[in-house]
């Protein structure tokens, strides 16, 4: 055989090796598909974590809130209409209140025979710091009674009222000398008549100092009066020339 003859059966040769070559890599491929597959099957399918099932909050049973009864509202009482209008009160200054409260002092004193008194400014001021007190507590108490403003060394009277000056207070006072029977004998309790009246006449007296705040009155007297111990009658004399002490007609 020719030498070019052999070198051609030869590369034949070799390309058909190389075909053969191809198709056992093509067959090898689809062998590591298959083996592939085939071990992707055989895995065991993974078992699913289990859930834990929630559990309920107990939920507590609402305790009822004991509801308070309703208090019982009083009723409130009109007040009636007054039938006849009230006068507007009077007003004064400083030193007009001092002169109609000497003044009028001074004239019921004069019926009985006892002195004048005069205006002290000193007690104005306790007299003012006694109708204070009594506006703000809203009571009509003495001083150094349980309950009333702090006690001092003076006489004192109190009055109240809607429109109650001092000239109105003075004539409340005096006027419980109606009270006092014609009869009376010495010794008696002169004070439980007309425990006001004595303190505005006591004949010691020589000066006072009076306030009206709101409608709270308060007058204070020095020397004080209704001195127990002693006769009344000596200090707080009946109306001149005659045995009474009720009002002159």
């Amino acid at each position: 055989m020719p030498p070019k003859q052999r070198i051609d059966d030869m590369q034949d040769q070799l390309d058909a090796m190389k075909e053969s070559i191809k198709s056992l890599q093509s067959d090898m491929k689809v062998l590591q598909q298959s083996f592939k597959d085939l071990m992707q099957q055989m895995k065991p399918a993974p078992v699913p974590t289990p859930v834990p099932t929630p559990v309920p909050t107990p939920v507590p049973t609402p305790v009822p809130t004991p509801v308070k009864p309703p208090k019982p509202v009083k009723p409130q009482v009109p007040k009636p209409p007054p039938s006849v209008p009230l006068p507007p009160p009077i007003t004064h200054t400083a030193d007009e209140y001092a002169k109609t409260a000497v003044s009028v002092h001074n004239k019921y004193r004069s019926q009985h025979g006892t002195p004048d008194v005069a205006w002290d400014d000193n007690l104005a001021q306790l007299a003012e710091s006694i109708a204070q007190f009594e506006m703000d507590n809203d009571c009509l108490i003495h001083s150094g009674q349980p309950g009333g403003p702090p006690d001092h060394k003076y006489g004192e009277n109190l009055a109240e009222g809607a429109f109650v000056d001092v000239e109105k207070a003075i004539k409340m006072w005096i006027d419980e000398r109606n009270d006092i029977p014609d009869d009376i004998p010495d010794g008696s309790d002169m004070f439980k008549y007309a425990g006001h009246f004595t303190q505005a006449i006591w004949k010691d007296t020589k000066y006072i100092g009076c306030a009206t705040v709101g409608d709270k009155t308060a007058c204070v007297y020095d020397p004080p009066g209704n001195i127990l111990g002693r006769n009344w009658k000596e200090w707080v004399p009946p109306i001149k020339g005659t045995k009474s002490w009720k009002a002159p007609v």
